[in-house]
């Protein structure tokens, strides 16, 4: 049987912030980025596609990498969409 993937949708509300909403959700905010393609801040009335959750999120302390953390840094790229890794920055293992 096929089955159909809802998107999740949040709709920003004025006082909200990436960092508030990728909060309420337990996403990390690169990955609202990534699915979103955002490159300017947020606005009122703004519909973000919430992306799905893939398995736990962690956030990166000094001296992890994303090999360390993901398998390879390819692995890395792919659940976060990004090669940036710093700390308390909340990534998907």
């Amino acid at each position: 049987m096929l089955k159909l993937e809802e998107k999740k949708l949040h709709t920003v509300r004025a006082g909200q912030t990436l960092y508030s909403i990728a909060r309420a959700y337990q996403i990390p905010e690169t990955a609202i980025i990534f699915e979103n393609s955002l490159c300017a801040d947020l606005h009122v009335g703004q519909v973000l596609i919430l992306p799905q959750k893939r398995g736990n999120y962690y956030t990166a302390q000094a001296g992890d990498g994303p090999a360390l953390l993901c398998g390879s840094k390819e692995n890395y790229k792919k659940k976060n969409g990004t090669e940036l890794l710093y700390p308390q920055m909340k990534v998907w293992l």
